[in-house]
């Protein structure tokens, strides 16, 4: 079945299509034209509407990396869409070519005064909107129009109790020792749960962080008392991975080009996750049956029980680990800018916090 769809929507489509394939495509995915058409309900079939077609557009030849770095994830893009929808409704589904600063104000101001929503949030959604218009609209925004912002007091760390981490201890299996990874490097969420086997050098006792926050990479350090639990582990996820091959090739999922260079078998192993899903599922881009790394949540949860179960009062998360492990290294003596290359800090002004 043919479907037909405005030339920023299939402009908007072939960026993230061309990002996530790592390749030039010339026509989007139909299940991402799919979601766009369902986050975009104001844009309709009209007589004027191109249709999909092979031919690329030059003034979208721009990938989607200018915005969002050299890859977007799937929780990127759903987050972003959901914004453009909600923006589009709060306007009675006006087109966003009829729209500018004012109509970004006016529901930036509504969702600070109506929904108290916090900074953080407000900028997420600003964000979202100044990607639709600068990049998939092309359409230049000089933000002077007023709106409503919430203004919040800096907020104070926490930081666990010197000597007495108990939090991570009183997880269980691999969530415990990819928490003790969280303290013991100072790694953050997502750079533990994306850590690949070859970025981890036992040799000079260093994790190597690649794709970090803010597409930076930087070494850190690989605990003393965490080597022989994680090359235990590892032994089993060598094991896992031998039988994955059994059942398919190239079960676990790494970049496109990689996967070109590196083809299915046991050398892959070094480019797996050190921290496995429990069983395969299926990749959205490709349709194929993958083992992805386990899922964050289930670390969130983990830490969330497990510091309850210690009895820590206070109100840590996994992000509470890394700021543990930047505090307790200062009052070890560590020099300040060690930390920041530690941390990953571009500014030794946010080491300081």
């Amino acid at each position: 079945m043919s479907q037909h769809f405005p030339p920023q929507m299939i402009a908007f489509g072939r960026r993230i299509n061309n990002n996530n394939n790592n390749s030039i495509a010339t026509v989007p995915s139909p299940a991402i034209m799919t979601s766009f058409s369902q986050a975009l309900p104001m844009i309709s079939p009209s007589p004027i509407a191109a249709s999909v077609s092979p031919a690329p557009a030059p003034k979208y030849s721009t990938a989607f990396a200018g915005i969002c770095g050299s890859s977007i994830t799937a929780f990127d893009r759903t987050l972003y869409l959901g914004w453009i929808r909600r923006f589009i409704l709060f306007h009675d589904k006006r087109h966003p070519d009829t729209m500018g600063e004012e109509h970004i104000g006016t529901y930036l101001t509504h969702l600070a005064v109506n929904h108290h929503v916090s900074a953080s949030t407000q900028n997420q959604a600003l964000s979202a909107l100044l990607f639709l218009f600068q990049q998939v609209l092309d359409r230049k925004l000089r933000l002077h129009s007023r709106c409503r912002t919430r203004s919040e007091a800096p907020k104070g760390t926490c930081v666990l109790t010197r000597g007495n981490p108990r939090g991570p201890r009183s997880a269980s299996g691999r969530l415990r020792l990819m928490a003790e990874l969280l303290y013991g490097s100072g790694m953050r969420l997502m750079e533990a749960v994306r850590l690949r086997v070859k970025d981890i050098d036992f040799g000079y006792n260093q994790i190597i962080i690649r794709d970090g926050k803010g597409m930076r990479e930087r070494v850190t350090l690989l605990p003393q008392s965490l080597k022989k639990p994680l090359q235990s582990h590892l032994d089993r996820v060598k094991e896992l991975h031998q039988q994955d091959l059994l059942r398919a090739p190239a079960m676990f999922t790494f970049h496109s080009g990689l996967r070109r260079k590196y083809p299915p078998g046991p050398a892959c192993l070094e480019l797996a996750v050190s921290v496995p899903a429990a069983k395969p599922s299926l990749d959205p881009r490709s349709g194929e049956s993958r083992r992805h790394h386990i899922q964050e949540k289930n670390l969130q949860n983990a830490v969330k029980i497990a510091v309850r179960k210690a009895g820590v009062t206070k109100a840590a998360s996994c992000h509470t680990f890394r700021h543990s492990f930047a505090t307790h290294l200062l009052e070890g003596g560590s020099d300040i800018r060690t930390v920041q290359e530690l941390l990953g800090h571009k500014d030794v002004a946010t080491t300081m916090i």
